[in-house]
Parts: structure tokens; sequence; C-alpha cells
């Protein structure tokens, strides 16, 4: 559930107990510079200082540097999964503005008349940037404005039981598409998808965290038993609630057995990580094991759901969870003392806005 830190590569380790004691890179580099020169410079290439990999935004650029000493002239080439990259003649290669095609492992070779050295690799990842040129453009033309992407939001709260379902006609294209014209679907662009999923996604989060709530005390088998899913299918705010408050009761009632603490924001990140867990007493589970559907971004949830779709995979597409404005604050600014589904009191002293906000936190989104 919690993350561990990985063990430091020595060589890392070894440059950074340097730095903490006063030293840097360069000096690091003059050290071993003047340890060669004293042993006299060698002929063939020798490289000092190895590029290193880095993770960089899509939008900008990733530069590698590799230094080394021999015999002169030497020449320089810089190399992408094995194949010589055009005009990376120099000890530092900057790339263009990056996308995912940049994405994968550089190496330089260094060579002159006496022979050649080749670096050690450096890889680079490419993540998804909140500030792209190619998203900057279609923002401003007005492909992903705030208007299509909150009347996205409140059609996703509107949708309620019993009433039309807002969204539906097909699937939209390829979330994969270029940032300038992803998401587009019949007329409604790429930010009404982000709304809506978005605005299902807090809900859920707000369902679960009361279902943990309701099932996490010593009557939860009963409980567990006598609770039934309400499946809507329409991805709207009473969809992604039940969706939420199912899963989150069979993690409630688990922690309460084993004696753990009431945490529903770990028991939470756990279930999105893909857990399952199963009452075989009553026959009741999460995902694969039990009733719930869940509403997948870029598809219409009158006609696509998905069982257990969950973890980093099911939120690849860069959705942009923006911060809520002041009237949607105002909407999640409450605090109901009993489920829809529970006749008990609920204990959470937070507010859906509190709730909404931790989990929003959580996330790195476009915006």
């Amino acid at each position: 559930m919690n993350g561990k830190n990985e063990p430091i590569a020595s060589g890392t380790y070894w440059i950074q107990r340097i730095n903490s004691r006063g030293f840097s890179l360069f000096n690091l580099l003059l050290a071993g510079v003047a340890a060669l020169l004293s042993a006299g410079c060698p002929d063939v290439p020798v490289i000092l200082i190895q590029p290193q990999s880095q993770t960089v935004e899509a939008g900008n650029v990733a530069s590698f540097t590799c230094v080394a000493i021999g015999a002169w002239p030497l020449s320089y080439q810089w190399k992408k999964d094995g194949a010589e990259l055009w005009a990376a003649n120099l000890a530092t290669y900057t790339t263009p503005p990056v996308n995912g095609l940049y994405a994968g492992q550089y190496i330089c070779e260094v060579s002159n008349a006496h022979g050649k050295a080749v670096s050690q690799p450096a890889m680079l990842t490419v993540v998804a940037s909140s500030h792209s040129e190619d998203y900057q453009r279609g923002f401003l033309a007005g492909f992903a404005n705030d208007e299509w992407y909150w009347k996205g939001f409140d059609d996703s709260y509107d949708t309620r039981s019993n009433t039309p379902l807002y969204y539906q006609g097909g699937d939209i294209p390829n979330p994969q598409s270029p940032d300038y014209d992803r998401g587009y679907y019949d007329g409604i662009w790429y930010a009404y998808n982000d709304g809506y999923f978005v605005c299902y996604d807090f809900a859920f989060t707000i369902g679960f965290s009361e279902g943990y709530d309701a099932a996490f005390y010593s009557g939860y088998l009963t409980f567990l038993g006598s609770d039934t899913h309400v499946e809507l299918g329409d991805g709207g705010w009473d969809d992604g609630y039940n969706d939420g408050f199912s899963e989150g009761r069979v993690f409630g009632a688990f922690d309460f057995e084993d004696g753990r603490a009431f945490d529903w924001m770990d028991a939470m990140a756990d279930y999105r990580s893909g857990t399952d867990l199963y009452f075989q007493e009553v026959n009741v589970g999460t995902g694969e094991y039990g009733p719930v559907e869940l509403y997948v971004y870029g598809t219409d949830p009158a006609g696509k759901k998905a069982r257990a779709v969950r973890g980093d995979a099911a939120k690849s597409h860069a959705i942009s969870y923006r911060p809520l404005t002041a009237d949607e604050q105002a909407l999640f600014n409450k605090k109901p003392a009993k489920s829809p589904r529970s006749s008990r009191t609920l204990t959470l002293t937070t507010t859906w806005l509190q709730r909404i906000e931790a989990y929003r936190g959580t996330i790195t989104g476009t915006r």
C-alpha cells in the first residue's frame, strides 16, 4: 500500500555522498581530468561523464551531455535506440520539443583516429504535459475550453436515477490522437468528455468513502448481505456514487475485521491499484468478484462499461482534473449524516469537498 525507498545505484550514491560533503559534479570532473592528465592523456577516447536518464513532459526538450577526453579531434555521434540521430554531433544533444516518439534509449559514440568509446545508455521517458504546445493551440481555438468542461461535469452531476441520460451516441475517437483534437465527439470537444468522467470519478470517491464508513462496524457481514448494488450504467453522479459505495463497503468491512485503523483513502488507493477482496460468507466482493461495472473514460456510458478497469491504465489518457470552480466547491461543501444506501449514521468528519480535494491531491492531471 505504501511506497518504499528504492536502493540507489552505487555510482549515484557515491556522487551523492561526495556532493553532501561540499563537492559538486564539476569538482568531480576536474578531479577526474587531473588524475588522467597526471597519468598522461590517453589517445583513445575515454568518457568521463555519462549521459543521464531523465523524465520530460511532452512539449519540453531533453538534453544529454557526454564529456570525453582523448587525442583530438574528437567526433561525437548520438544514437537513439541504435539509430544515428541527424545533426547530433556535439558533446551535448538537445532534442526538439518531445512527444512519445522521442522516448527511448540514447547513447553517444565518441571517436578519433585511435578508436571509439561508447557511453552508457540514458533513458528518456516522456510524460503528458499540462502545457504542451498542441494542447494550448487547441485550448485557444476553443477545442478544450472551460465552458464545455464544466458542461460535461454538470451533465454528469445532473444525471440522476430516473432522469434523462445527457451523454450518449457513440464512442469518443481514439484518445491517443494528438492533443489538438483528442476527444472530439459529435460536435462536443474533448473537454466535455473530461468533465463528465471527472464528475463520475469524484462521485465514486465520495461513494467509496461512505460505503467504507457504513461497513466499518461489527455488523459488517449482516450489512454486506443485505445491501444491494444499484447499477445505473450512465456514467452520471448516482452511477458513480453507487459504484464507489459498493466497492468501498467491502474494504471497510475487511479493514474492520482485520483490526485496521479507519482509513478510506488508503483503502481506495489499494482498490484503484487493482486489489480485490471477497467475503465468501455472503458472496460479496469487489472487482471481478463483485457486481460493479465501472464507467470507462472515453466511451459512451450508454453503450460501454467495464468490469474492474482500474490502476494507472484507466487514466492513461492525461485526463484533466481541473480545480473546482467556486460554484462546484459550493455544490460539494456538504456533509450528509447518512448515506442513501445505509441507515447508519456516518462517522466521517470531512465534507464531500474535502474528500474530493484529498483525492485530487493524489492525481497528476493535464491542467
